[in-house]
């Protein structure tokens, strides 16, 4: 049984083990909360620890389908017990090619983590080829990751949707972005931002755009949730998960397959 079948064997697992549930929405994060481009930055030490509320449902605009909440319930469900065992924090959400669902599957997991473990969540644009994580929340873009790991700047400031949910947008598009997301800067600003939320998690480039360099996706995060498009080939898919290391990859999302689709 090749990896695709198996994802597709556990998604119809998953749907038929959990309740029937609306899809996720963004239009709860009020805009008086978002911070501007003099907020908190990410190494400012004295970030609030204590654990947040829970993200409240309803509305930014921008809808998370329920069959991909339910898939970003099953993930999020088996992510404490790893992090207790291998101290997992840090997350990238890969795909083989573009227009898959990955940003769409980023925000339908942050929102679970915070509602379902009062998580604190940085989203980080780590899509340094086409950046898009911006418009999904409607947030003008700015300086971000990209002037960090250039050294153009010393700190991003975080964007505050809710007192769960932050974002680091992507900055300027790279000229060279696999060689800025294997970079020692990336790194190190990982490993603090870790320091300071519950869970990281990044959209990443399309593995196509990065050529013969994507194995860097595979290394670039603690491990790797991939998501399939419903027109993506299973070949191009297996590929790509090849690349990135089976051991990395935490779990796969089905994105845009009718429910009939699913065996």
């Amino acid at each position: 049984m090749s990896r695709i079948d198996e994802a597709l064997r556990r998604a119809r697992d998953g749907r038929l083990a959990e309740p029937p549930e609306v899809g996720h929405s963004l239009h709860e994060y009020p805009h008086e909360n978002r911070a501007g481009s003099d907020g908190e930055s990410i190494s400012y030490s004295s970030a609030p620890q204590s654990a947040a509320a829970p993200v409240s449902t309803a509305s930014l605009g921008i809808e998370v389908p329920a069959a991909l909440t339910r898939q970003c319930q099953r993930i999020a469900a088996s992510l404490p017990t790893r992090q207790a065992q291998a101290a997992l924090k840090t997350i990238a959400i890969a795909s083989a090619a573009v227009g898959e669902g990955k940003t769409s599957t980023l925000l339908g997991l942050a929102l679970t983590l915070t509602r379902t473990s009062a998580s604190r969540v940085l989203l980080i644009d780590a899509d340094l080829c086409q950046p898009t994580l911006h418009e999904a929340v409607r947030i003008k873009q700015s300086a971000g990751l990209s002037d960090v790991i250039s050294g153009e700047r010393h700190k991003a400031p975080p964007v505050v949707l809710h007192p769960s949910l932050h974002v680091l947008l992507a900055g300027r598009p790279s000229t060279n972005p696999a060689n800025d997301l294997g970079s020692e800067r990336l790194r190190a600003l990982l490993e603090q931002c870790a320091a300071h939320y519950d869970w990281v998690l990044l959209d990443t480039p399309a593995m196509s755009l990065l050529l013969d360099d994507a194995d860097v996706l595979g290394r670039l995060t603690d491990g790797v949730v991939f998501v399939v498009g419903a027109a993506t080939p299973f070949t191009a898919a297996e590929r790509a998960m090849a690349t990135i290391g089976e051991g990395r990859i935490l779990g796969t999302v089905l994105n845009g397959l009718a429910e009939s689709s699913l065996p």
